[in-house]
């Protein structure tokens, strides 16, 4: 496929003085202090939503997680990638994810103070919470 593009002198000024704009801003469009990421380790996670299809680390995800400690809003759920799956080791299974609670590590994506997403780092426990005991 072949594209060929016509710009006449006004386009291309319009565009270098757009470019000159964005690179002297004293705040670039997405500044770094935007975007923030915390560690939280061994706190208690509940699924609001998951699928048994594959882990993700970016992009769309069916998981949504709560973690109390963090936030009461449900968040989308990324798994890191590691030798034993954690999100196998969370979600598949004859048992039903959403009755258990689970111990994790989390990196909590935060986007302008508002917390974005989780992701999840290692798994320490699991609590069955249909367990009368």
């Amino acid at each position: 496929m072949v594209a060929e593009f016509a710009f006449d002198e006004t386009e291309i000024n319009r565009a270098a003085a757009n470019i000159e704009r964005v690179l002297s801003a004293e705040h670039p469009p997405m500044a770094e202090e935007d975007k923030a990421q915390k560690e939280y380790k061994e706190v208690m996670l509940f699924f609001q939503q998951t699928s048994r299809g594959p882990s993700r680390e970016t992009g769309r995800t069916a998981d949504r997680a709560v973690v109390s400690d963090i936030s009461d809003k449900p968040l989308p759920t990324y798994f890191r990638k590691s030798i034993n799956n954690l999100k196998d080791k969370m979600v598949r299974g004859e048992d039903n994810p959403m009755t258990k609670a689970f111990i994790v590590d989390v990196h909590l994506q935060m986007l302008n103070g508002e917390p974005k997403a989780y992701i999840v780092t290692e798994v320490h426990d699991v609590i069955d919470l249909d367990d009368p005991e």
